[in-house]
């Protein structure tokens, strides 16, 4: 892991040309929060969880992917807008959403309503609603 992260996508590629850990490029913080989240609960694959800083510099790493192409990387991407369009061709090998985001990936089909109290559910129902 390096000691601070890289933020363009110049740095992005000299970094990746130079690890030897396996890297899953994301979009953001955020983005980096919840796989960190789902990597502790589902155990470890020795993976480190890069934030590109938004869609931009992570479709401008992606790009220029031939440059590290024998280090071990993922390309995860929240669908965003192009849920109600089509995914352009070349980002198809590019790890997509289902939904809007991986937010709401991770709560479709469960019933997280349930870990609320009467107050937060209530709120939730009217914030759906």
């Amino acid at each position: 892991m390096p000691k601070s992260l890289p933020t363009t996508a110049d740095e992005m590629v000299s970094y990746l040309k130079s690890s030897s850990l396996p890297t899953i490029l994301v979009e953001g913080r955020d983005d980096e929060m919840i796989y960190d989240w789902l990597e502790e609960r589902f155990s470890s694959h020795n993976a480190f969880v890069l934030p590109c800083g938004g869609r931009t510099v992570l479709l401008a790493v992606y790009e220029r992917r031939g440059e590290f192409s024998n280090k071990k990387t993922a390309f995860l991407a929240d669908r965003d807008i192009w849920l109600f369009t089509a995914i352009p061709p070349e980002y198809l090998d590019i790890v997509w959403t289902e939904g809007y985001s991986i937010e709401n990936d991770l709560y479709a089909g469960t019933n997280l309503e349930v870990l609320l109290d009467s107050d937060e559910a209530s709120e939730h129902t009217h914030v759906l609603t």
